[in-house]
């Protein structure tokens, strides 16, 4: 898409407004804004052009994101799709050449996103030249059936595997691969300075014994990572951040910090085997900590991560104000969670089974009374 392109953006909360309408103006598009569908619709039957729909999927008043999208491919046939949601898509919801984002995302993720979709309409006389011409070699051979070509795959549910200094030998290999990617997101791909070996790997004094690795893994490769420290020792909102805190931070064993979640590059922000990832790593969490006695977890996250963690059931709760962190800004939340916010990750993930690998977890000596 070139510059000024139009985006229609609808969006009912208006944190999340706030915060996406003046990057992508400064991406160079015109965007206009609607709070929900019923106002968009209007918009779209007033409008002569739209080069792109981005919409919210669950929004008060009598039209969805799903149906919205229907009507604008009604008006404009080729219109690229954005759907966002903290919630996973129904399968065969969305609308043919769309993508989908999972909230809280970035900027970046959106003109990804938006690259891709144009990508795809470029290749689309591509495929169905090699669908065409697939078709006529079946008719020649006189065989039956379809070609094989498929535009989606099959993506099988990851589990998530507990390390600590216990168990740490049996995942050499594994932990690894986990340094190496959080180099890969958190010093190539969002410029963090912070310790490193030369040979491509990112670690800083807190990957100690008190740490808890959790790798999410498929057929021995990690495809998310996310680490926990205690707050009853050092962690980085107590050492290296603490001017996201108003007042001493929360300390106790039921209170752990979450940092360095990151999903493998490959997967993009939106796809299914995204989406799936970061569900699974977010259900570990919680079963993890409903089984070992933690019941509030502290993270830093952009101000408009918020919102998505209250519809997932989780209890967020600020702990003081934004600031500008490695050129972003940030804030530090205590999250509370229950069985509610179980129940509630299960339903994204469409199924009952446990994210985490094995069938029972050894509570960290923190927590040993």
């Amino acid at each position: 898409m070139a510059n000024h392109d139009v985006v229609l953006f609808v969006e009912d909360e208006p944190l999340v407004r706030e915060s996406v309408i003046p990057e992508l103006e400064d991406a160079g598009f015109e965007v206009i804004t609607a709070e929900n569908g019923d106002d968009a619709s209007c918009i779209l039957r007033k409008m002569g052009r739209i080069d792109l729909l981005l919409t919210d999927i669950r929004m008060p008043g009598r039209i969805n994101g799903w149906d919205l999208a229907e009507m604008a491919r009604g008006r404009h046939p080729k219109l690229p799709v954005i759907y966002t949601s903290a919630f996973a898509p129904k399968q065969g919801s969305e609308i043919e050449g769309s993508l989908f984002l999972a909230k809280p995302f970035r900027i970046g993720e959106i003109l990804n996103a938006i690259e891709e979709l144009k990508s795809r309409n470029e290749d689309l006389s591509m495929f169905n030249e090699e669908m065409q011409s697939a078709n006529v070699e079946l008719k020649r051979s006189g065989r039956r059936g379809g070609p094989s070509l498929s535009r989606r795959s099959i993506w099988r549910m990851p589990s998530v595997h507990i390390v600590t200094p216990e168990n740490e030998s049996l995942y050499k290999v594994q932990m690894d691969q986990a340094y190496r990617l959080r180099h890969r997101v958190f010093l190539k791909q969002q410029g963090w300075c912070t310790l490193g070996d030369p040979d491509g790997r990112e670690l800083d004094e807190f990957d100690n014994k008190n740490a808890v690795h959790m790798l999410c893994i498929d057929e021995g490769k990690v495809l998310g990572y996310q680490r926990l420290l205690p707050t009853m020792r050092p962690h980085l909102l107590s050492d290296v951040i603490p001017e996201l805190c108003l007042g001493e931070p929360p300390v106790g064993a039921h209170i752990w910090e979450m940092s360095h979640h990151c999903i493998a590059p490959g997967h993009q922000p939106g796809r299914s085997s995204a989406i799936t990832i970061a569900n699974t790593l977010g259900l570990a969490l919680v079963e993890w900590g409903l089984e070992c006695g933690v019941t509030r977890i502290i993270i830093e996250i952009e101000p408009a991560g918020i919102i998505p963690l209250v519809q997932l059931d989780f209890q967020p709760v600020p702990l003081g104000l934004p600031c500008n962190i490695r050129g972003r800004d940030m804030i530090a939340v205590m999250v509370a969670f229950d069985k509610r916010t179980l129940e509630r990750l299960r339903e994204m993930r469409g199924n009952q089974k446990k994210a985490l690998a094995g069938t029972s977890h050894r509570r960290p000596a923190l927590l040993h009374a």
